[in-house]
């Protein structure tokens, strides 16, 4: 029988920008966040290991309040591996997160933070580590970045494509190693139907104090010196439905060397406590080494040095190589990319082995480094393969190591092959009519089966509630369907019977 590990491969039709700050060598290997064009992988809910770049990224959800339509609160804690930059040869390590994080190095607990807040490129870092670029947009007064966000840098506002609007509306101030840096912090996230979430920090430093959800529930954040250079958290309280305060407790403690701080434990309500235990950080090596859950499951990672190439240069970083649950092994290989279009990364799991494959640097396209091209499980199980188009949505340039990538490009589905053993192949393809690609939005898509996945089984049409309703465009809420069509095969022929489905969407934004 097989074990009920869940492997988790989720990819998401809208990506996720490069991170291009300030301070990474590259940028590239040494991201940080879950990004989908990289491929979604885990073996527990919690845990993405990016198979491009080796970081370990782990998002717990703390504390969740139900809203309406959706509009739920959700304190992210979230641990990301690469807390070291990626360095070139014979140079020093650089620490690249935030080292005096108030839940511990690798750790973050935010709301969502702009950086480079009065440049002509601002970087939205998300509560998952990762940071996105934003550019001047070549089709309207705005910035945009490559998962096709809008950011009104004027205003300091960031537009999702669903409506809600994340507001940074204070300057805090971030310490790093022998310098610091002034961000702009969400204070307020409103909805597309006007409900809001209200965001208030203590003076200084960018530490959470009370958030207060759009029905009007109160979070409560309890630091030990929120004020000075090394802040902690120490426990958080909201109330239950009964009114009662309910309490999650945080440990965190020194690390033997660098005196940087580390969490050691988590306490939720009701449940054993989490515990985390590290690596000592002799070498700077700080990573998160064993994990035991409330449930008494035992998790552990091993990291080692690997050498990514881009173009001849070759750059060190820290990847996942090892990694087991309650006795059960997983092994991670990594190619080096070394005068290559693409490389094949390989998992050597307790059931199944599997293989994905990467776009690597190439000067005719440089735009698709680290996308994924094809994965597969050695046993013939299963397969995917992956291929992109992308839109320029910016007349800016993207420059790594000297070297210029090109006009700033979106990448977009053009077309996914999936084959399940014992079934037929499948292919999706996807257009982008009537000019939204610029908005990376799908105008049909077609679905193939069938011996060889070349037979039309049906496609689907999509119109959007925005192209008949500048409310809806000019407060950004694209991905809002006024109409989806269903075409069906029948007879080896298409009918031209159409299954249409309406919503109506309110508009009453708050402004």
């Amino acid at each position: 029988m097989k074990k009920s590990y869940l492997v988790f491969f989720f990819f998401s039709l809208f990506f996720i920008g490069f991170n291009y700050h300030s301070f990474a060598k590259s940028g590239i290997f040494d991201r940080i966040g879950i990004i989908p064009e990289h491929g979604l992988y885990g073996t527990v809910p919690e845990e993405n290991i990016d198979l491009f770049t080796g970081n370990l990224t782990l998002k717990f959800r703390d504390i969740v309040l139900p809203g309406p339509n959706g509009f739920d609160l959700i304190i992210w804690r979230v641990y990301n591996s690469k807390i070291l930059r990626d360095r070139l040869p014979g140079s020093a390590w650089g620490m690249q997160q935030e080292p005096y994080s108030w839940v511990g190095l690798g750790w973050s607990m935010h709301m969502g933070r702009v950086h480079n807040y009065n440049s002509n490129e601002p970087v939205i870092e998300f509560p998952d580590g990762r940071w996105e670029t934003t550019y001047p947009c070549k089709y309207g007064n705005y910035y945009i970045t490559r998962s096709f966000l809008k950011y009104d840098k004027n205003n300091y506002i960031l537009y999702f494509k669903n409506g809600v609007k994340w507001i940074f509306g204070k300057v805090k101030t971030i310490n790093y190693l022998g310098h610091s840096e002034s961000v702009r912090v969400v204070t307020k996230i409103i909805d597309s139907h006007g409900y809001s979430i209200n965001i208030n920090y203590f003076s200084g430093r960018p530490i959470l104090s009370k958030i207060t959800d759009s029905m009007g529930r109160v979070v409560n954040f309890y630091v030990d010196k929120p004020n000075s250079t090394i802040p902690r958290l120490t426990r958080i309280e909201v109330k239950n439905a009964n009114g009662r305060w309910v309490k999650y407790y945080y440990t965190v403690e020194k690390f033997s060397y660098g005196g940087y701080y580390k969490l050691t434990k988590y306490a939720p309500p009701e449940l054993s406590p989490c515990t985390y235990e590290y690596y000592s950080g002799n070498y700077d090596h700080y990573e998160l080494k064993k994990i035991t859950t409330s449930f008494g499951a035992i998790i552990n990672y091993e990291f080692s040095d690997h050498v990514f190439y881009f173009l001849k240069q070759s750059l060190e970083t820290r990847v996942v190589s090892k990694k087991s649950i309650n006795g059960d092994y997983w092994y991670y290989s990594y190619p080096s990319y070394n005068n290559s279009s693409t490389g094949t990364v390989e998992v050597d799991g307790p059931e199944y082995n599997m293989k994905v494959t990467y776009h690597a640097y190439s000067s005719n396209a440089p735009w698709k480094i680290g996308l994924i091209k094809e994965k597969w499980f050695t046993d013939g199980s299963y397969s995917e393969k992956y291929y992109w188009i992308n839109k320029e949505i910016s007349n800016n340039h993207w420059t790594v190591l000297s070297t210029d990538m090109g006009s700033i490009k979106a990448p977009l589905f053009d077309s996914i092959f999936r084959y399940r053993y014992g079934d037929a192949e499948t292919n999706e393809e996807y257009y982008y009519l009537r000019g939204l690609s610029k908005y990376g939005l799908p105008s049909k898509i077609e679905y193939y089966g069938g011996g060889s996945g070349n037979k039309l089984k049906y496609y689907k049409t999509y119109k959007y509630v925005f192209e008949n309703n500048n409310t809806f465009k000019n407060k950004y809420m694209l991905s809002y369907i006024s109409n989806e069509s269903t075409y069906s095969r029948s007879n080896n022929k298409i009918k031209e019977t159409i299954t249409t489905y309406y919503m109506t969407v309110k508009v009453s934004v708050e402004l």
